[in-house]
């Protein structure tokens, strides 16, 4: 709703087909909004609007963050070779790429340090594929996607597809590191805040 604000009064079926959860998390999640005074009844035919959105945005961020993240998290990798590798080799539609080296994606701006992956691959297609080993202190976190790919507007730069803008965004906040502080406010500028 943050990235397609209008989608507040899309029906909660396709609400929940395009966010991967149930019918009642929709229910509830409008409910909360209206509740909570992030959506306001706009009109005589029941049209909502999304209001408070940089409010909305910073518990978001948190949210995702300590809740959203973690619930999807495969595990921490590492390349099994040199650390840069496979970056190339891992694209659309299958994986995208969060954090540090979507922003770069995104911005061509910063240098990546920390990776996160999104993908609705295995374990076991993704180590044998793109030869990443487990590792808990890996440079690469590997979530499971939480979207249909279809759904949002994913960029692509050079075949790699970044994930949503602001997951990016929201990750980048959460590390509190000036230099991903820095990239968080150009893909704030140029990706958020126009729906906000």
């Amino acid at each position: 709703l943050l990235q397609n604000p209008e989608m507040i009064n899309s029906t909660y079926e396709n609400l929940a087909a395009i966010s991967c959860v149930s019918l009642g998390s929709v229910s509830k999640t409008i409910k909360g909004l209206l509740k909570e005074g992030y959506a306001v009844k706009w009109d005589k035919e029941k049209k909502y609007q999304l209001v408070k959105r940089n409010e909305l945005l910073e518990k978001w961020i948190a949210l995702a963050n300590e809740k959203i993240l973690p619930a999807h998290k495969m595990g921490n990798y590492r390349f099994a070779t040199s650390e840069h590798s496979n970056v190339k080799d891992i694209g659309p539609p299958e994986s995208c790429w969060g954090g540090e080296y979507g922003a770069k994606l995104i911005t061509d701006y910063l240098n990546p340090e920390n990776y996160s992956l999104f993908t609705i691959r295995d374990k076991a297609t993704l180590m044998s594929t793109f030869r990443i080993v487990p590792d808990s202190n890996g440079s690469i976190s590997v979530y499971k996607s939480f979207w249909k790919p279809e759904s949002l507007n994913l960029i692509i730069v050079d075949g790699e597809m970044a994930a949503p803008p602001l997951l990016i965004y929201a990750e980048l906040i959460y590390t509190g590191n000036d230099r991903n502080l820095e990239t968080a406010k150009l893909i704030f500028d140029e990706h958020i805040k126009p729906n906000l």
